[in-house]
């Protein structure tokens, strides 16, 4: 379990697929996927099953201290512990947009990747058209390192995909400064 102050991520459990498959189809999340089909319940176990014998994939329910609600999903995807790289994603529940908590959970799964799994960089795809998760992104200090242009196609137009990244020196520059006096 990894703590941090109004969110905790935990484990990705069978219990929680059901929830998360309703979380994961809302229109307005899932615009933002990769994947942009619904998947069935079905599928959802069945990549359940294979996700967790995978050493290269991690994926933590994403739910809060005060009452344990399920938020979303974050999973690093990809690890490389040969080369030190992840990639990091993300999805959080329409209700929980603006609460911040997006922000919180991809601090979390960062601090885990470079403390935790001693990651040298930590790497994502953002669409253009998803500007609030490049605003929590370059937040966060992630670093944009090029375009795959119109590489995917919604609502009748075709989008670029933005690659960012964050190494792990930026990652322990940004969170080793003393904070700010109140």
């Amino acid at each position: 379990m990894i703590e941090g102050k109004r969110i905790r991520l935990v484990p990705l459990e069978k219990k929680d697929l059901e929830e998360m498959h309703l979380i994961r189809n809302d229109p307005e999340v899932l615009r933002c996927l990769w994947k942009f089909i619904p998947k069935s319940l079905e599928d959802e176990y069945e990549w359940f099953e294979i996700q967790r014998k995978d050493r290269s994939t991690m994926s933590f329910a994403v739910r809060t201290l005060k009452d344990d609600k399920l938020v979303g999903q974050v999973n690093l995807i990809n690890i490389d512990y040969h080369y030190g790289h992840c990639e990091f994603t993300i999805f959080i529940g329409r209700q929980f947009f603006e609460a911040g908590l997006g922000t919180e959970a991809t601090s979390l799964a960062l601090s885990y990747a470079f403390n935790e799994l001693a990651m040298q960089k930590v790497y994502l795809s953002v669409f253009d058209f998803n500007t609030r998760a490049q605003k929590v992104y370059t937040k966060l200090g992630f670093k944009e390192e090029g375009r795959l242009r119109r590489h995917i196609f919604r609502a009748g137009k075709y989008h670029d995909s933005i690659m960012m990244s964050m190494l792990r020196e930026e990652w322990q520059e940004r969170n080793s400064a003393p904070e700010p006096a109140t």
